[in-house]
């Protein structure tokens, strides 16, 4: 079932009356909201060094090696990049290893306080394919009371940032509940056949809210990427929010090179920091 609308928003089983084809163009994007305000570029708090292992589990130290040919943060890098001037992350686990196909690993599991109050937990997984390192954020979770005061997106800018010095090539998410929004709203970008599925699925959506197909091609035409999606305002209407926002799931990456327009909607949208 679709979420309630938020306030000012026409609710998504009750669309205005279907408009004509001309009456669609033009269509808006969303003016960004305001980001938040440019982190240092010297990033004070992150170190290379020896990666010591948390929780207890396997830690092989020559996979943290091979995994970021040689120069290896610290563990303590590890918990300031996950954490902000709000909360703190106490790390449950990070440990490095090869898998079964002799590909390196590192893990990294923490949990999210405010001082002593338990409010969220991260994971994160770190892997190569060839020469391409690679960022999997798993999971970030807060509690309701959390959300909305700009916590996920610091963790993500910051991230982002550790991420170059560290030479990270691509973030990868599964993009599922709030989150099929929120990682589009921040540049994740999906593949041809993804787009053309999502593309598809919204032009369906559309149709059961009573747009025309004349009308409904015009609206995906807008909506050749995430980003564009999530930002695709119709009559005052947001429907690519309120569509991601439908039980949509996706998979998405963020490469993390200048120039690529994902990278540099996630730039504009969080105030990146140059490399």
């Amino acid at each position: 079932a679709a979420p309630a609308a938020p306030p000012g928003e026409a609710p998504p089983g009750a669309p205005e009356a279907a408009p004509s084809v001309m009456e669609q163009v033009p269509v808006q994007l969303a003016a960004p909201e305001a980001a938040l305000a440019p982190e240092p570029a010297a990033l004070d708090w992150f170190r290379y060094g020896e990666l010591e292992p948390v929780g207890g589990g396997r830690h092989d130290p020559r996979a943290a090696e091979v995994l970021f040919g040689g120069r290896v943060p610290t563990t303590q890098t590890f918990r300031e990049m996950l954490s902000t001037e709000q909360v703190s992350t106490r790390l449950d686990l990070v440990g490095a290893e090869f898998d079964v196909r002799g590909r390196p690993n590192l893990g990294v599991l923490g949990q999210l306080y405010r001082g002593d109050t338990l409010v969220g937990d991260i994971s994160r997984t770190f892997t190569r394919e060839g020469n391409k390192k690679i960022a999997w954020h798993n999971s970030f979770s807060l509690d309701e009371a959390e959300q909305g005061k700009g916590i996920g997106e610091e963790v993500l800018r910051r991230s982002i940032s550790a991420y170059r010095r560290m030479g990270i090539d691509e973030v990868r998410v599964t993009a599922v509940d709030v989150g099929a929004y929120t990682w589009a709203r921040f540049g994740f970008q999906w593949d041809a056949a993804t787009g053309r599925y999502m593309r598809a699925s919204f032009k369906e959506w559309l149709g059961r809210r009573g747009y025309s197909p004349e009308q409904a091609n015009l609206l995906a035409e807008n909506a050749q990427q995430a980003h564009t999606l999530a930002s695709l305002v119709h009559n005052g209407v947001k429907l690519g929010k309120q569509f991601l926002l439908d039980d949509v799931s996706w998979e998405g990456t963020l490469k993390l090179k200048d120039g690529d327009v994902g990278f540099e909607a996630a730039r504009a949208r969080l105030h990146l920091p140059p490399a």
